[in-house]
């Protein structure tokens, strides 16, 4: 067992700095960018994110290097997940962000039967099977 491993940290030196330094021009650009709507402070929807990140993983297949920022496509979609992690891992901050229809239909049930009583009951039984 690893070193790291004991101590739970994360291996960080098999990271690549050179990846590192693309992700980060990569969100550089994004946040001069987008400077009026900068994801940390506002947020975009996931769905916009998850679009950005799958067009620089298929542009793959044609280049390596984004002609728009002379970065590579890898930093590109990697600032992208970088994104999408946050907004995913702090839905308290970000969960009006999560524009995907699976959470849009979760939402909209658990709103719906926190404000019917009848469904608050129903979702209560299924939930424990029926043992209430």
């Amino acid at each position: 067992m690893s070193e790291y491993k004991k101590e739970g940290k994360a291996p960080l030196e098999l990271l690549s700095p050179d990846f590192l330094r693309e992700i980060a021009k990569a969100l550089e650009i994004g946040e001069k960018k987008h400077a009026d709507n900068h994801y940390l402070l506002k947020g975009v929807p996931i769905t916009k994110v998850i679009g950005a990140a799958m067009r620089h993983l298929t542009q793959l297949q044609e280049e390596n290097i984004d002609e728009d920022t002379g970065i590579y496509h890898t930093g590109l979609a990697a600032a992208c997940l970088q994104i999408i992690d946050c907004f995913i891992k702090d839905p308290t901050r970000y969960g009006h962000c999560d524009d995907r229809r699976f959470n849009k239909l979760d939402r909209e049930v658990g709103a719906l039967c926190h404000t019917t009583p009848e469904l608050q009951k129903f979702t209560h039984q299924v939930g424990d099977g029926g043992n209430t």
